[in-house]
């Protein structure tokens, strides 16, 4: 049986979680109202592959575009362009077409925003 942590911790941690999720959640709702939300990127992390399964797994993002790099750039223009490419938008219930060893699937983005996808080949097992 698996327990969930307690603790003034655990509670600070899924708090912060909430609340990163409502402020995304916010921010989605304006960008689409003001039509911001149009380009979007599907950012891939490794998988795992063999010639019976593959596991992929990603997320989609609300693309932001490059950040501008100027060569008289101070600290503080450094540290504005670093919080312009970490503070990213993930798209919750974005459905991605995955086509992989002859098989097209739709897979849609979890609660973490997180994109999971498990081919298993039954075949080619002994």
């Amino acid at each position: 049986m698996t327990s969930k942590p307690i603790g003034i911790r655990a509670n600070l941690r899924d708090i912060a979680i909430d609340v990163d999720r409502n402020w995304d959640n916010a921010r989605l709702k304006l960008l689409r109202s003001l039509g911001g939300a149009d380009k979007l990127q599907i950012l891939s992390y490794r998988g795992l592959g063999r010639p019976d399964r593959l596991l992929i797994k990603g997320r989609v993002l609300v693309d932001n575009g490059p950040t501008e790099y100027e060569s008289d750039d101070d600290l503080w223009d450094d540290l504005v362009n670093m919080y312009r490419r970490l503070d990213t938008t993930e798209i919750p219930g974005a459905r991605v077409r995955v086509s992989a060893a002859g098989t097209v699937t739709e897979v849609e983005t979890d609660d973490a925003f997180m994109l999971r996808f498990l081919y298993w080949n039954h075949a080619v097992l002994p």
